[in-house]
């Protein structure tokens, strides 16, 4: 089995944003040793990541330029320990090709909510998982869905909005939805967390969104 695995639907925005801040930070305390990849359910099949998704990838420490877009398929699935999908449809469609990956498949924000009682109750900052040893991501599999029943009980959206051709405001809004998983999840391996990099530009678009609820 290999490592990590983040699916969206066209392979250019969140799960590129996903896979290259992660990798760049497990890489430094891994040494490599965690395979770090994405894909597409729909693949923009030799694109690479646009405006201004791409800036945001670089503002968060990775190197954007050399990404292209895959289509998912059954082979990396089967190649993959944990598969982090954007979106609960993503899930679906990924198990219709595989199975088996029920198992080991979840959606990205239920990182965030199964790891930040861990994380948080830590007196002592970490690591969870050795990040040198491949399979501390089949340890982290059991944890995250050790968590199922509780998130699901909890009836939240999961779903981290899609960006494509649309505002800067929403590429904002994806990076702010992923990054606390995203965060929590390198820090579980000892590694660096992400900055906060959209925190004012976020502010603004809230700003935005009741401006404009309040001329409806």
């Amino acid at each position: 089995m290999g490592g990590l695995l983040f699916v969206c639907e066209g392979n250019l925005c969140r799960s590129p944003f996903a896979e290259l801040v992660t990798k760049v930070r497990l890489d430094a305390v891994s040494h490599g040793r965690l395979g770090i990849a994405s894909a597409g359910t729909r693949a923009r099949v030799g694109e690479g990541v646009p405006e201004p998704m791409a800036s945001l990838v670089r503002e968060n420490g990775a190197d954007p330029s050399m990404h292209r877009a895959r289509q998912l398929d059954a082979e990396m699935l089967a190649d993959a320990s944990l598969v982090l999908v954007a979106e609960g449809a993503h899930r679906s469609s990924l198990v219709r090709l595989h199975p088996p990956a029920l198992h080991y498949s979840f959606t990205m924000r239920h990182v965030e909510h199964a790891l930040m009682p861990l994380v948080t109750a830590r007196d002592e900052p970490g690591a969870l998982f050795d990040a040198t040893d491949p399979g501390s991501v089949s340890r982290l599999v059991e944890v995250l869905r050790r968590g199922l029943d509780r998130i699901a009980a909890d009836g939240d959206d999961d779903s981290v909005v899609d960006p494509y051709g649309r505002s800067a405001a929403t590429y904002d809004r994806a990076v702010l939805q992923m990054r606390p998983a995203l965060d929590l999840l390198v820090r579980s391996f000892g590694a660096d967390g992400l900055p906060d990099v959209t925190k004012g530009r976020s502010r603004s678009w809230l700003a935005l969104g009741r401006r404009l609820r309040a001329s409806r």
